[in-house]
């Protein structure tokens, strides 16, 4: 099935796609450079999707199903991912710019080069996440599992790095 008819599904809404993922047993999504910009997506299922440099602008991703996916030069500015699964995915040069990360799981994540300025990402789990060469000047990590997150070369100016040690706060060096 091409790119134009997995978008199509996907724009139908979350129920019509996560049924139509389940009743055809879909592996991988083809949804490259589709444009799902302003729809609703709360808890879709979009695992091992091919997302690269799709447009998620201003949608609501929240508690959505992202992990293993591609999602290189994807746009979600000012999108709603609250609560998403975005772990094992590569989102490099992904465009995160104003969107809202509440508790997401990046775990283990590919976010090289991605651009995090201003992204509330409180409470995020990025434990083990590449954020190398990333863009977070200005991103809230407050109460954020940090653990094993590599952030070598990101750009942290006026970010809000907080990380919860045995009930209390300690700033997190880059």
């Amino acid at each position: 099935m091409d790119t134009t008819n997995h978008a199509e599904i996907l724009k139908e809404g979350t129920h019509v796609w996560n049924a139509f993922v389940f009743d055809s047993n879909l592996t991988r999504a083809d949804l490259r450079e589709a444009d799902l910009s302003d729809l609703s997506l709360r808890r879709v299922n979009l695992v091992n999707a091919d997302l690269t440099a799709a447009n998620f602008s201003t949608s609501d991703l929240s508690q959505a199903c992202l992990a293993d996916a591609k999602l290189q030069g994807t746009n979600f500015s000012s999108a709603l991912l609250n609560g998403a699964d975005l772990s094992d995915a590569d989102a490099s040069a992904a465009d995160f710019r104003g969107a809202r990360l509440n508790g997401t799981n990046l775990a283990s994540a590919m976010l090289r080069g991605a651009n995090f300025e201003g992204v509330d990402l409180r409470r995020a789990t990025i434990n083990g996440a590449c954020f190398q060469q990333a863009n977070l000047s200005g991103a809230r990590l407050y109460r954020s599992a940090l653990k094993q997150a590599d952030f070598s070369g990101a750009n942290l100016s006026n970010a809000e790095v907080l990380e919860e040690a045995g009930g209390a706060f300690v700033p997190v060096s880059a």
